[in-house]
């Protein structure tokens, strides 16, 4: 029933891109389950093996993965989940990214950035959410740090909007958010902030 719902919420070219597209994911947890719900062909995850302070930031971990790395479950067998250890340089990157579509970030955010456009696809950033095209605003011109996770209503939250600018993106519903304009999280007070971003 579910499926219908979803599928007749879509035009069929738009459906057919996202049973098409490849995204690669920096870092693993409630975000590659959100992005099989949107039927991504393939979720390429670079990820670190699970440590304690996961179990309380990502509500996706469980403690039997802590000391190694996560372990997905397909959700349908035309949708492929690979997982590799993060690497430490943009060539590394580069490589375990080759051949995606567009890549959402989470930490080493300045180095995967510069491996996205080298590649020639969108970054969407995470803490404050935006997507660099490769001939734009270059992430390295502004002042985004790594994102601070201190509860995980913030990882879902920050993880659920990265999903949906990357659905947006890629079947041209909605308006995605493009640097150097970005989407600021204020859970306090329960509203997303569309924020222009400090340039260097």
């Amino acid at each position: 029933m579910y499926e219908k719902e979803f599928i007749s919420s879509l035009t069929p070219r738009q459906l057919h891109y996202l049973k098409n597209a490849r995204v690669g994911v920096v870092g693993g947890g409630v975000i590659v389950e959100l992005l099989q719900r949107w039927h991504f062909k393939e979720i390429r995850v670079l990820d670190v093996v699970v440590q304690l302070n996961h179990l309380y930031m990502d509500p996706f971990f469980k403690k039997e993965d802590v000391g190694r790395f996560a372990t997905y479950e397909p959700l349908t067998e035309d949708i492929c989940i690979k997982v590799s250890e993060m690497p430490e340089s943009i060539d590394g990157f580069k490589y375990e990214l080759r051949g995606v579509d567009l890549v959402i970030g989470f930490c080493d955010q300045k180095t995967v950035a510069v491996a996205a456009r080298e590649l020639g696809v969108p970054f969407i950033s995470s803490g404050l959410i935006t997507t660099f095209l490769p001939d734009g605003l270059r992430f390295e011109e502004t002042s985004i740090p790594d994102p601070i996770i201190l509860n995980p209503s913030l990882t879902s939250m920050m993880r659920s909007i990265q999903s949906f600018e990357a659905v947006k993106l890629l079947t041209g519903i909605g308006n995605p958010v493009f640097a150097p304009n970005a989407i600021k999280i204020d859970l306090l007070n329960y509203q997303l902030k569309r924020v222009r971003l400090d340039l260097l």
